[in-house]
Formats: structure tokens, sequence, C-alpha cells
């Protein structure tokens, strides 16, 4: 026992000093732990109408029956599409240049609540504003006095709904201004706009986001890394950079993108790292930590996802293909069909690997 003793001891102090060793080293560079992983799409879009540009998608709900949901999309040479949870087309709006669209729910409008999509239209330097028929799954445009913000080229949008139950267009641009607008009911009956702030970052800026239940708006300036503001009006022009340019984060940063959690705070920042073909995940809360990176790989007939723009997530049951909800992301070097399409992939996959 004594002489096992006699060469156990050198090992488990060589043992230790080798994890103390790990542990700094991570403590010194953190980015080298971040795990990379792959997930598969479950569904793609079919081509009807052939998608020039696609860009950003945006999930609408149906209030009734989730598996009648439908994913709404730019396409930033023409226009708008919709699909439905199998990536079949059921609506094209031929409307110009839409760069990026965002929805938000239960918007106060000629007596009843609506959902809200907005769009920035590169074409008319306008946002577009929309609901959706529940019963047809269709997009109406909505009665809108002209909303045109102040940049040189409207860019990147996203919306937010305050705590004080007000709702806001925030727009990017490729110099790097942003406006926060306020949309409300005007008179006669049409929806309207207010410029009520205006800041900025060094360069380009599409991709944004907006935390309605914590109160922030990230940016992701594309070729630096990713903003954290006030979402409030009042919030100041200030913003922190939670995230720089690394090596899992490569520019460009394009589409962002908020994963809910069951409760509140909970849940990641999510980012489209053009760069690298990948998708970063940062934690919601606190320093915003780089917590993993995953992939989508080509799966059957269905190719992966590179060089994505725009994302959007939803931690809804949308049926058995999406149990735990969806991610829609923008595929820029489609295989087959269109030069760009959507791919679909299933949350459930992407929660199993973190």
């Amino acid at each position: 026992m004594k002489k096992i003793m006699k060469y156990l001891k050198p090992a488990i102090i060589i043992a230790i000093l080798f994890l103390l060793a790990m542990i700094l080293e991570k403590q010194q560079n953190p980015l080298s732990y971040v795990p990379v992983y792959s997930v598969n799409p479950v569904v793609e879009t079919q081509p009807k109408t052939a998608l020039e540009d696609g860009d950003d998608p945006c999930i609408w709900i149906h209030p009734t029956d989730r598996e009648k949901s439908t994913i709404i999309c730019s396409d930033k040479d023409q226009g708008i599409a919709v699909y439905d949870l199998s990536g079949q087309e059921i609506q094209f709006l031929h409307l110009g240049q839409i760069n990026n669209i965002d929805i938000r729910r239960s918007f106060p409008f000629q007596n009843r609540r609506i959902d809200l999509i907005a769009a920035s239209n590169r074409t008319t330097s306008s946002i577009e504003l929309f609901t959706v028929d529940s019963e047809t799954r269709m997009l109406e445009k909505l009665p809108t006095a002209p909303i045109q913000p102040h940049l040189s080229e409207i860019y990147g949008l996203c919306l937010y709904k305050s705590h004080s139950q007000k709702y806001y267009a925030f727009v990017t641009s490729t110099t790097g201004r942003a406006e926060q607008w306020e949309i409300f009911e005007g008179q006669n009956g049409e929806a309207a706009g207010k410029l009520v702030r205006q800041f900025k970052v060094s360069s380009k800026a599409e991709g944004c986001v907006a935390d309605d239940e914590l109160g922030f708006f990230y940016l992701a300036e594309e070729e630096k890394g990713i903003w954290k503001f006030n979402a409030e009006p009042d919030g100041g022009e200030i913003g922190v950079l939670i995230a720089h340019i690394n090596p899992h984060l490569l520019p460009d940063i394009e589409g962002l993108t908020i994963y809910y959690g069951q409760q509140p705070g909970i849940g990641y920042i999510i980012a489209s790292s053009q760069g690298s073909n990948r998708f970063t995940v940062l934690d919601r809360v606190n320093k915003h930590d780089l917590i993993a990176q995953f992939q989508i790989d080509d799966h059957g007939d269905i190719d992966g996802a590179e060089h994505t723009d725009g994302i959007d997530i939803c931690s809804k049951n949308l049926g058995a293909s999406f149990p735990e909800g969806i991610f829609v992301v923008q595929d820029g070097l489609n295989r087959d069909g269109d030069e760009t399409n959507f791919k679909f992939v299933s949350v459930a996959e992407i929660l199993a690997n973190l």
C-alpha cells in the first residue's frame, strides 16, 4: 500500500496542476472553450415565386391553431413572401426593396387588437405597416400616414413593445445611424409614426432586435460587434458593446434574435455570424457570455445554411415538427431551386445541445 501511495500522490498532484492550468487558460482565453455543434433543417421554402435576394424572416403565430402559423419573409429586391410551416408559399407581395421585417402582437388599432408587422422599404425610404387576416393568413396593408425616417438609406428594422404598452420601430442605416419611431393609431383611423430618438454607431449596421421583457435594444454593427442600448425613448444615446468581433463572431454580423425562456429574463441572444456560416449563442442576462455556436448542415434533400442574413426564433409549440418552437434562417447559398431561400430548424434540437 505504501508503494502504491508513493506513486499515487505525484499522479494526483500532476492531475491537480493540469486542472489548474486548464482553468487558468480558460480564464485567459475563454473563447477557446466555446462549443460548436451542428443541427439539421427540417423544412426549406419552396420556389413558387423565385426569390431574388431573400433576407429577413418573422414568425406569425396563428391565434387558435398553431400549426397554421406562417413565416413572413423579405426579399430585398422584390417584396414580401409568406410561407406555411411546410415551406409552401401562400402569398407574395411585390412591394419593392423590402429589407427587414418584424412583428408584435396586440397592437391597438380601430377598436381592436391586431398583429402588427413592420418592414423597411428601401424603394420608398419608408416604414411599411401590415396586419394578418387570421382566416386567410394573408398579409394586409394598414392604412398608414407616410413614415419616412431621416436616414440617407433605411436599412434594418425591428419592433419593440414597451412596458408602457407603447409600440416602437427601430430603423438602422448603412452609415451606422439609427432612429426610434413610436407607432400608434393617428387621426382618421390611420397608423402613424413619430420620431422619438436618434443615435449612432461608427459604421454599417443592419440587424437588430428588441427585448420586450427586459427593455433592451441590440444592434449589430457588422464589422465591430453587438451593441446594447436601453430600449426606451428616453434611454439616451450611449450603448455598451457586449460582444466584439472574435473567432466565434466573424463579420459580417447580420441577423439578431432572442429566445425567450420559460421564466422572465432566461434565454439567449442568437446572432448570425456570416463570416463563419454559423450562429453564435450569447447568454441573455448578466455579462452576455458566449455559450455556444452551431451550424446548419445538409440533411437529406435539404441543404444547410450559409452566408445567412436574417434570423428569427419562436419558443411556442407549433406541432409535431416543431414541438419546442422554430428557428428560421435565410440561406444565402441555396443548393437547389432559388439562389436564396429560408430554412426551418426545430428549436428542440438546438436546445438539446445547449
